[in-house]
């Protein structure tokens, strides 16, 4: 089957996009004729409502066959407002700025080193490592997401100053989703954490893993 983006548009959007999403890949014969469907979800997600529920209803009820954990986030989540609509514990999350979901190889760092998590439902667990093994045992692609939020603006700001971007006058450059100093990616110290993220990923890594990367700069 031939599948062209007008193709998979047209037959997702017939009926509710979930039920189009699975009656689409029922009509597929292969893995390599099926269009990768993707969903995003976040540790606390994980931890509230279960790993095998997430997933149940990602693949059962949306037809969803690729799976991003995401890192780095920042901010209240439901992005924008809004609550959770069937979360069993909480409406709403506030992130911890920019930190990390899996245990790092700080060999891969310099002078800046990535956060881990510091909450206590969610510290001590490597939760892209379970993530990833839960999702290829149900044969999907299993991805990583670095956010936007690379690095947390209080150690950005007083630690590695040197390490924001500026323009021709000298002054700060703004995020454009947060309003706050972007970090150069000239910078080596920056540029040697952002590496180590990756070599991070890359190592976890195992076939039918996927990086995902957001804006960079946040």
């Amino acid at each position: 089957m031939d599948w062209t983006r007008r193709k998979f548009i047209g037959t997702t959007l017939i009926g509710a996009s979930g039920l189009a999403s699975a009656g689409l890949l029922t009509k597929c014969t292969s893995n390599s004729e099926m269009p990768e469907i993707s969903a995003s979800v976040f540790p606390w997600d994980l931890a509230d409502e279960g790993m095998e529920k997430v997933l149940d209803n990602l693949q059962n009820l949306a037809g969803v066959n690729s799976v991003y954990l995401c890192n780095l986030s920042e901010e209240v989540r439901p992005f924008r407002g809004g609550e959770y609509t069937h979360n069993p514990v909480r409406k709403s999350y506030r992130c911890e700025n920019s930190h990390i979901y899996w245990p790092p190889e700080m060999s891969h760092y310099g002078k800046i080193k990535p956060l881990r998590t510091q909450r206590d439902f969610l510290a001590g667990t490597d939760w892209v490592g379970e993530f990833q093994e839960a999702v290829h045992r149900r044969g999907m692609k299993a991805g990583v997401e670095l956010f936007h939020g690379y690095i947390d603006q209080e150690r950005l700001q007083s630690l590695y100053s040197d390490s924001i971007q500026v323009n021709v006058y000298g002054e700060p450059v703004l995020t454009h989703n947060y309003n706050r100093p972007a970090a150069c990616l000239n910078s080596p110290d920056f540029r040697e954490y952002a590496v180590g993220l990756f070599s991070d990923g890359t190592t976890m890594c195992v076939p039918m893993v996927i990086i995902r990367v957001s804006t960079f700069p946040p």
